[in-house]
């Protein structure tokens, strides 16, 4: 899939691929094919490639974080079941605090 959509951009040079180190993707089939295409394959350790998700990183884990503190709020004031309604108003709350141009 990946050789497919990037071929045009790619003839004549190398290309990245990153990839996380799954023994999935470690095959020696997939090593010719990316040698055939001037692929690089590039394995990381899947605790490093979260870093490369920037939106990970700087939106939704604040967002996490600022969800799961409100939700601890409303339990200890005795409500201990989140309906659809009250998850929407949690988000909407939290979101605009994450989801901040700064952290954008």
């Amino acid at each position: 899939m990946f050789e497919k959509h990037t071929a045009f951009y790619t003839v004549g040079r190398y290309c990245l691929l990153i990839l996380n180190s799954h023994s999935s993707h470690a095959t020696a089939e997939f090593d010719k094919f990316c040698t055939e295409k001037n692929i690089i394959p590039l394995y990381l350790s899947p605790y490093l490639l979260y870093l490369l998700q920037l939106l990970d990183v700087s939106c939704f884990s604040p967002l996490k974080h600022l969800y799961g503190q409100k939700t601890e709020e409303i339990m200890q004031n005795g409500i201990h079941l989140i309906d659809k309604k009250d998850f929407l108003y949690i988000y909407s709350t939290v979101c605009q605090y994450a989801l901040s141009l700064s952290n954008i």
